[in-house]
């Protein structure tokens, strides 16, 4: 039995120029057949459309996305520099700068799509929102180091990845909402950050799964599975509880 976000997730990484991605594919398949997830399915993408429709909401969906890019950017950028593996950390550093530079994504949407509510005092606070992280220092004692242990680093790229896979579907369903809102003159500009936010989660993806396939061939295939299967039915479980909290769907 398939599930569309596995296969869909699958046809985008495969590519026989790029090492393969077998086991990682295999633990994908399987963690999403045991908990397929909500956001690949149709009643999720009708919901979210039927929301999108309300300007206020879409614009509050914009305003918080920038927040969550930026949040997610310091976590990332953080928790990089307590990575003692440096082809890991250094990845996660690039992935960090990916998500700042999302949060000015969304805040030009919103002054693309919504101009009259972007007022001084509205784009200062969304400006807010992204942080330069080349500002800030981090500090780690070589005890926090040592805590990060092969199976903690492996487990975090695993939730990270499966996070990455919910983002991308989201950019699928948000694009098609910007554009309808998007004035003429700024359509194509709109697109071309919609294209942008769509390869950098696929590129975050990639690099995740090139790691957790990494890890499979190294002996800890048992490791990945088990803790693919435990987060998706975990997230999974959390984007219901998110969208009942929001009323977006009957408790």
């Amino acid at each position: 039995m398939s599930n569309i976000v596995s296969d869909i997730v699958i046809a985008k990484l495969s590519d026989p120029t790029l090492p393969p991605l077998d086991l990682y594919f295999e633990a994908l398949k399987e963690s999403c057949e045991a908990s397929p997830p909500p956001f690949g399915e149709q009643w999720f993408g009708n919901n979210f459309r039927s929301h999108s429709v309300d300007a206020n909401w879409f614009a509050d969906l914009l305003s918080r996305d920038s927040y969550m890019e930026g949040y997610s950017a310091k976590q990332i950028y953080a928790y990089a520099h307590s990575v003692e593996n440096q082809r890991i950390a250094e990845s996660l550093k690039r992935h960090a700068m990916d998500e700042a530079s999302h949060s000015k994504v969304f805040v030009r949407f919103l002054c693309m799509l919504f101009p009259q509510a972007m007022d001084e005092a509205n784009l200062a606070i969304v400006k807010g929102y992204s942080p330069d992280l080349t500002q800030i220092n981090f500090t780690h004692t070589d005890e926090l180091k040592e805590s990060m242990d092969n199976d903690s680093v492996l487990s975090t790229l695993v939730q990270i990845n499966l996070f990455e896979i919910q983002a991308l579907f989201l950019q699928f369903l948000l694009k098609p909402c910007v554009m309808a809102y998007c004035p003429k003159e700024h359509a194509g500009a709109a697109e071309a950050l919609c294209n942008r936010l769509i390869s950098d989660e696929l590129n975050h993806i990639r690099y995740t799964a090139n790691f957790i396939q990494e890890a499979a061939d190294s002996g800890s295939k048992d490791l990945i599975f088990s803790g693919m299967k435990d987060f998706q039915n975990y997230l999974g479980d959390l984007t219901l509880s998110e969208l009942t909290a929001a009323k977006m769907i009957g408790g």
